[in-house]
């Protein structure tokens, strides 16, 4: 609005400048005219009286004159008497009075008297007095003007001054309105540019840089003025590299060369050249435009190092196992589609091989978590070190690894690489200063005679390894056929064991345990069964493995024990016994609850038993793989006054020295003695019942089936037996008919 506004007064200025100045120069020319005119006339009019006096006075002496002579002076006389009436400003009338007395003169000089040639000369004499005269005055009049023209000019010329001094003042004012604007615009435009959170570069038409923002000398280590004596393919060396040609550093690429206005890229991945002369990672993003004649450059460069080593990072994680750095599941399944796409060309083999740890667990859980990482990863760099770099060893999770190969040889080659590796397992491990000895068990799968996919191989070859577990340890196994139907079955156990609790399929049956000297029932073994609509009859030596595998055994376990201590608190309430024990074996994987004692002691209270009610029964080989966390939960179970039982005793290990570290009350024999007790097991079970009274503990016999074994036991002085010849195990209802019509035998 301002604006518009002092142009507009600017333009009325100039106009009315224009006016005026036309105005008064006209009007002083017409004066200057006019007055130049006025002037003259008084002049001419004393001239023409002068000249006509001198003439009549010539003609006076006519005798003297010729006639021509006269002639020429009335002619004189007649002009100068023209001029005067022509130019006279005076009266008029004194003009025509003296015009007509001297044309009577010059008609007939004679005529004229003294009377009449004095009244002419006096009215020559009064015309020329008031030319004079007014010529005087014309002249002061002229100086008046003279002087008015003067004032006059000096106020226009101030006039013309001050509009010039106005629009000059405007002009000054506007530039400097567009000089702080300018300036403006250039700190705002420098603050934007160093707040910028990208690294900005302007470059000039030849590539040399203009300007730069902060977080470019950031960026490349250089200082503004350092900038200035770069070219920008100094810092940038691909600059304008396209994707189907390079256009040279130092001119501006073809699309703005043909005449477009602009040229961009965006978000390139390219390299920049530091300070330091470290090549950086950066995305790149470039505008180039032709801006008055002139080609700029603007580069946004940003800094894409720490952005790539978080998606190297993210990459590795997700595709590398954390522990030994192995690929792991879903990165092998990448190389397995890489290994078959050569193998299908060449005509060619591969081996998927499933590596399982035997008794991996028994390590971690003795010797602790950290030295079990520490053997994985000696391990995984023993096998990486060992393989082609054409072959892929990757870890599942766990102590499962696989290991894929393709060899020309589907049968030869691949049975030597698994010798191989069963002896690179084998070989001793020194860690920490223990030397540790592994075995390994390996199922092998190949393509495409098992299958032409990863997952079906995977699966077939973890069918070959649990073959080789089930021939001992330190075997590897091609798969078969037939090992789908073994495989099959366990997915099938395993997938109807999840929710079998859910839907009440598990019960426990109670086999009764019997006093030998008195025949009196003293307790009961629980034992877990379970019957499922789809599989019928699961026999516990089927189930109780896979729940163990995949960890259900420590709800299964809980459900057992929940059961039982409800069982023994109906005993005591119909039947009185309240010296009834109930015993319920324990599995290794239950060491791993944390809560499993808190859980006892909590439905011992709930069922209003006292703690020595209940007798757990634990394996030799449960002690052995889980020796560590076995010694601490059988001390704190010793604490609760709840009794503890090795069961199977003497089917292997060092059974007197487990009987020695840990807190039991009872051993149970293995039903394999029982059965050989009237032939060639008698001296062993003798010394074993033997061992365990001077070691203050009682002894259980199972399996009894004989009345002849009953009583050897009883010389044996056993104390405790149980077995089909009693009862077999059976639901808690058929458990009471039993007591109600069980007679007790006696002592013999």
């Amino acid at each position: 609005m301002t604006r518009n506004l002092t142009r507009l007064c600017s333009s009325l200025l100039v106009f009315i400048g224009i006016g005026l100045s036309a105005t008064l120069y006209l009007q002083l020319q017409s004066i200057k005219q006019q007055n130049s005119k006025l002037y003259l006339h008084p002049f001419a009019v004393s001239n023409a009286v002068k000249n006509i006096e001198v003439n009549l006075l010539l003609i006076t002496a006519a005798n003297s004159q010729t006639t021509s002579n006269i002639k020429t002076l009335s002619e004189e006389i007649q002009r100068d008497l023209s001029k005067i009436r022509n130019q006279y400003l005076g009266n008029q009338r004194d003009v025509d009075l003296a015009y007509h007395a001297i044309n009577i003169w010059l008609v007939d000089p004679k005529s004229i008297n003294h009377k009449n040639t004095t009244y002419i000369f006096r009215t020559l004499t009064h015309i020329h007095a008031y030319a004079i005269k007014k010529a005087q005055l014309l002249h002061e009049g002229s100086q008046s003007v003279r002087i008015y023209f003067f004032i006059t000019t000096l106020l226009f010329s101030a006039y013309l001054l001050t509009c010039v001094s106005f629009i000059y003042r405007a002009r000054i004012n506007k530039e400097k309105r567009l000089n702080r604007k300018l300036l403006n615009s250039k700190k705002r435009f420098k603050h934007l540019l160093n707040y910028a959170p990208n690294a900005v570069i302007l470059a000039a038409e030849d590539g040399l840089i203009i300007d730069t923002s902060t977080q470019a000398s950031k960026l490349f280590g250089y200082t503004q003025p350092e900038f200035k004596e770069l070219h920008i393919a100094d810092l940038i060396p691909n600059i304008h590299r396209r994707p189907d040609k390079e256009v040279s550093k130092s001119k501006a690429p073809p699309a703005i060369a043909s005449g477009k206005k602009t040229y961009v890229q965006k978000d390139r991945h390219t390299h920049a050249m530091l300070k330091s002369g470290e090549q950086a990672d950066i995305s790149l993003n470039v505008n180039i435009a032709a801006i008055d004649d002139e080609i700029i450059t603007l580069a946004s460069i940003r800094d894409i190092r720490e952005e790539l080593a978080y998606k190297e990072k993210i990459f590795h994680q997700a595709n590398y196992d954390f522990l030994t750095q192995l690929p792991n599941r879903s990165l092998a399944i990448d190389r397995f589609e890489q290994l078959r796409a050569l193998a299908e060309r060449n005509n060619e083999h591969i081996a998927v091989i499933f590596i399982d740890l035997d008794d991996f667990k028994k390590i971690n859980d003795t010797l602790g978590h950290e030295m079990g990482d520490k053997l994985l990863k000696n391990l995984a760099d023993r096998l990486s070190e060992h393989l082609r770099q054409e072959d892929t060893v990757a870890r599942l999770g766990g102590d499962e690894f696989i290991i894929l190969l393709r060899s020309g040889e589907p049968t030869t080659f691949f049975e030597k690489k698994a010798q191989e590796i069963l002896s690179l397992i084998k070989g001793e491990f020194k860690i920490d200063n223990r030397k540790l000895n592994v075995s390994g068990s390996i199922g092998i799968a190949l393509f495409p005679e098992n299958g032409r996919k990863y997952s079906e191989l995977l699966r077939k070859s973890d069918a070959a390894m649990y073959h080789s577990k089930a021939l001992g340890f330190n075997h590897y196994s091609f798969f078969l056929d037939s090992m789908s139907i073994e495989v099959s079955r366990r997915f099938a156990v395993e997938e109807e064991m999840l929710g079998a609790l859910t839907r009440d399929e598990f019960l426990v049956a109670f086999q009764p345990q019997v006093d030998l000297f008195t025949g009196h029932i003293i307790g009961a073994e629980a034992l877990c069964r379970w019957n499922n609509k789809r599989l019928g009859h699961v026999p516990p030596d089927e189930f109780i493995p896979i729940a163990e595998y995949n960890g259900e055994i420590i709800n299964i376990g809980r459900y057992v024990i929940k059961q039982s201590l409800t069982f023994a608190r109906q005993i005591n309430e119909k039947y009185g016994l309240e010296k009834f024990k109930i015993s319920v074996n324990l599995s290794p994987r239950q060491f791993t609850d944390e809560d499993l004692i808190d859980f006892i002691k909590q439905e011992l209270k709930k069922n209003n038993l006292p703690p020595h009610c209940l007798t757990l029964e634990v394996t030799e080989g449960a002690l052995i793989d889980n020796d560590g966390q076995a010694i601490e939960i059988f001390n704190a179970l010793s604490d609760a006054a709840i009794e503890l039982s090795m069961d199977d005793f003497g089917t292997g290990y060092s059974s007197l020295s487990h009987l020695r570290k840990y807190p039991f009350d009872h051993i149970k024999l293995d039903k394999t003695f029982v059965a050989d007790i009237t032939t060639s097991s008698k001296g062993l079970l003798s010394a074993a019942i033997a061992m365990a009274h001077a070691l203050n503990l009682k002894v259980v016999a199972e399996g009894v089936e004989t009345q002849a074994q009953q009583d050897e036991l009883k010389k044996l002085k056993c104390e405790f037996a149980q077995g089909y010849l009693f009862s077999p195990a059976v639901e808690a209802k058929s458990f009471f008919k039993f007591i109600e019509t069980y007679i007790p035998t006696g002592p013999t």
